[in-house]
């Protein structure tokens, strides 16, 4: 992008005595200088123009023989050639062709980036003597016409005069233009047309700007784009003259509802051609793009040092992202835009418009899975996602990956000084979990205990499906009581998040399923859980609560037997929930049976969940628990030293003192 440039470096090349250590000395002097010297050295100008503040660096170079070498070396170091001939001397025009182009073609072939050429004719004072340079003025433009065709490197042609102070600035002007706002980035010389990239990124910002979604610019977002381009708005009278413009050159571009995509390609058209291209450069880079036309990767990935918190601290669990209210707002008026039939819901066709201007990112973000939005967020009837979904999708993706929401938001258009304006932060040690809008929750438990169906009923899927292992982390997201829970389910080893440090930073409620018809009963002594088997429920409420106790003391956690509506093996029932009270003793209050099949049931379980992630109770903490039961055992463990210690004394004094009168 142009203002990641440092400088740029402009090279005067061409035959001896052809005026171009003339031109610079008139530039810098404002005066023409009838003796300079043969060859200047390099001149810095720190600000060439205020626009963009980056400094120009003009090079000049003697064209005699035995400093060929350091003719090339400059060739390769260029970023914009500006190629001077005597227009009173054929012989000098003559070997721009012969001698020069080809030179620069050959040193410039493999650069990371093209170098264009500007033809200059310097000295038109002398074209007949007089100073009257209009006469063959249009015979020169004829034998320019063809090399510009056949070296393509040649960005344009100027004719100007040192002595008589000439179009000597627009000559570095057009030579900076060159390097800052790149034709051949924009426009096909050869098929006279603009590149596929260029309209493409055209198309993007057009639907950006089209508010409304209705495929047509209305003045009000004509000037809105006016404004976020170049910080003025348009004159009632310059609206009408553009829109009489593209009416007299592309009819269909225009109507009373305002100007179609077509119009919008045929005015940036129509800048390209009469050149220009600052104009069409402006709004690319005001969206994002570099000069290689795709998006820039400063733009829809803010540096680290614009962020208010590191990405490391945020990985730790130390702080929590999620979508401030302008990013929220701007997700909900994206939804409500797409939304053209007005059904609450988006389409398929809906979702593909809606990312039509992401088109390197895909549809939905990679986090979510190939099944997504089924069975992640809520969707209608035709599996279509609703409001409630969508905002939980990004609340969520917030909070998952907050890079990713910033790249959608870029592609999306978000306009903001930053795209960090979007999200929002806040240390988690120092702020309660009642003040977060989107709230964790780890859901662990052994093989078939119902997480998979616990979390689908939280978006309304049925739980009643065949039972299928879950391979890898899934997650669900719902409004709950103006919260967004999210829901996360671990695979077959999900014991082991419990011994991440850095994962149980960031949850904020532990829910422990077991299957309620299952027997607690076990014939073996537990194994260690490195080697566990989740298929055995008491082994692994043993390991769970212990690990919970020793590894996150602070999280809430809440027991959850599913299948509770389930009535067979009535006369174990007792010994069911004896044998479950003897396993988690400690926090026999935090049990819960639920009926995943009744709505009721199942939703007050998730305000549960919702409750105490915003104010833990102690008794769903097993730290504490865990603490005071080992205070318990403590004090019994001193008293029965007590009451064992006392007889064992007696005992051995009386024989001490027996044995000392014997003697």
């Amino acid at each position: 992008m142009a203002g990641e440039r440092h400088a740029i470096r402009v090279l005067l090349l061409g035959d001896p005595k052809t005026g171009k250590t003339s031109l610079i000395t008139t530039l810098l002097s404002e005066q023409f200088q009838e003796q300079v010297a043969s060859v200047v050295p390099e001149v810095n100008i720190p600000i060439f123009a205020a626009s963009d503040n980056i400094p120009t660096q003009l090079v000049d170079t003697s064209s005699w023989k035995f400093d060929r070498p350091l003719q090339e070396r400059e060739i390769k170091k260029a970023d914009v050639i500006c190629l001077v001939y005597d227009v009173s001397r054929q012989e000098t025009f003559d070997r721009i062709t012969s001698y020069w182009l080809p030179l620069i073609a050959t040193l410039t072939t493999g650069s990371p980036h093209r170098v264009p050429v500007l033809l200059v004719g310097n000295k038109i004072d002398l074209r007949r003597g007089d100073g009257d340079d209009s006469s063959d003025g249009g015979d020169e433009n004829k034998h320019l016409l063809p090399i510009m065709d056949a070296f393509l490197q040649v960005e344009t042609c100027i004719e100007c005069s040192a002595r008589a102070q000439l179009n000597v600035h627009e000559l570095f002007h057009y030579a900076r233009s060159a390097v800052l706002y790149p034709s051949d980035r924009l426009y096909d010389s050869s098929g006279k047309c603009m590149r596929a990239e260029c309209v493409r990124a055209l198309r993007r910002i057009f639907k950006i700007c089209d508010r409304d979604n209705d495929g047509f610019l209305s003045d009000h977002e004509l000037n809105q784009f006016q404004r976020r381009c170049f910080s003025v708005s348009l004159p009632t009278e310059e609206l009408a003259r553009i829109k009489e413009v593209i009416r007299n050159g592309m009819p269909s571009g225009v109507s009373d509802q305002g100007i179609n995509i077509k119009g919008f390609l045929y005015v940036h058209h129509l800048f390209i051609q009469k050149g220009r291209l600052e104009a069409t450069w402006a709004v690319l880079r005001r969206f994002g793009y570099g000069d290689s036309l795709q998006l820039h990767e400063s733009y829809v990935s803010p540096p680290a040092h614009t962020w208010p918190v590191s990405q490391s601290e945020l990985s730790k669990g130390h702080y929590r992202c999620e979508l401030s209210h302008e990013g929220g707002l701007f997700f909900e008026q994206l939804f409500h835009t797409h939304d053209r039939d007005r059904d609450g819901a988006l389409s398929e066709r809906e979702v593909e418009d809606v990312f039509a201007a992401c088109a390197p990112m895909g549809a939905w973000p990679s986090e979510w899975g190939k099944v997504f939005p089924s069975g992640i967020v809520a969707t209608n009837d035709q599996g279509y996602i609703t409001l409630q979904g969508w905002l939980s999708l990004w609340s969520a993706t917030a909070a998952l990956r907050p890079t990713t929401v910033l790249r959608y938001l870029a592609y999306l258009g978000f306009d903001a000084p930053s795209l960090m304006h979007a999200l929002s932060f806040r240390e988690k040690k120092d702020t309660s979990s009642n003040h977060a809008h989107v709230l964790r929750c780890y859901v662990i438990g052994p093989r078939a205990s119902g997480k998979s169906a616990f979390l689908n009923r939280l978006v309304g899927k049925d739980s009643d499906v065949k039972y299928t292992s879950t391979a890898v982390k899934r997650f669900t997201v719902h409004q709950v009581d103006s919260k967004y829970l999210l829901m996360c389910e671990f695979g077959p080893d999900s014991l082991r998040v419990l011994q991440s440090e850095r994962k149980m930073a960031k949850c904020d409620v532990l829910c422990v399923l077991y299957d309620s018809t299952h027997s607690l009963d076990s014939s073996h002594s537990p194994t260690p859980a490195s080697s566990f088997s989740s298929s055995n429920t008491k082994e692994y409420l043993t390991h769970a609560r212990s690990a919970l106790a020793r590894r996150c003391p602070q999280v809430p956690c809440l027991f959850i037997g599913t299948r509770a509506d389930v009535k067979s093996m009535e006369a174990s029932e007792g010994v069911r929930t004896r044998t479950v009270e003897n396993v988690v003793s400690d926090v026999a209050q935090n049990h819960k049976l639920v009926d995943l099949n009744a709505t009721e049931s199942v939703y007050a379980i998730y305000q549960e969940i919702v409750r105490e992630a915003q104010n833990p109770n102690s008794k769903y903490i097993l730290g504490k628990c865990h603490h005071y039961s080992r205070a318990k055992l403590g004090g019994g463990l001193l008293l029965a030293s007590i009451i064992i210690g006392m007889p064992l004394g007696c005992w051995y004094y009386l024989k001490y003192y027996r044995l000392q009168q014997t003697q």
